[in-house]
C-alpha cells in the first residue's frame, strides 16, 4: 500500500488597514496568515492591490519580501510557515493625498483574505 503525504490545509489570510497619526497621511495594512494545516507551507503568496503606484514600504523585513509592480504589491515568505502557526506582516502606503485609505484587494494563494 502506497501512502502520500497529507496535503495540508489552505492557508488563510486576514488584513486590517491602519491609519497612520495625526499629521502623517497613508496608511498601514497589516496581514496575518495562518496555517491551519498539519505540514509546514513554504512558498505562499499574499497579493495586495493599493490604491495607485506609490511606493510601499515594508515594515516587515524580516518576515517577508516585498515586490511592487505598479498598484500590485506582492508578498512573500523568507522562511516557511509551521503547521498551525501563523505570521503578522505590515506594509504600509505612505501617500500624501491618498483619498483611499485602504487596499482595493488582498488575496492569499489566489483566494480572498478576510477584512477584519
Amino acid at each position: 500500500m502506497i501512502s502520500s503525504a497529507p496535503a495540508g490545509k489552505p492557508l488563510v489570510a486576514s488584513y486590517q488597514t491602519k491609519k497612520l497619526p495625526a499629521g502623517l497621511l497613508g496608511f498601514d495594512t497589516e496581514v496575518t496568515v495562518r496555517n491551519p494545516g498539519g505540514v509546514a507551507k513554504n512558498g505562499w503568496t499574499v497579493v495586495l492591490r493599493m490604491p495607485d503606484a506609490t511606493a510601499v514600504e515594508n515594515r516587515s523585513a524580516g518576515v517577508v519580501t516585498v515586490r511592487q509592480q505598479g498598484d500590485v504589491v506582492t508578498v512573500t515568505p523568507v522562511t516557511a510557515l509551521p503547521a498551525g502557526g501563523g505570521v503578522t506582516f505590515t506594509v504600509r502606503f505612505p501617500a500624501l493625498l491618498a483619498l483611499d485609505q485602504s487596499i482595493k484587494s488582498c488575496t492569499i494563494d489566489g483566494q480572498a483574505c478576510t477584512a477584519g
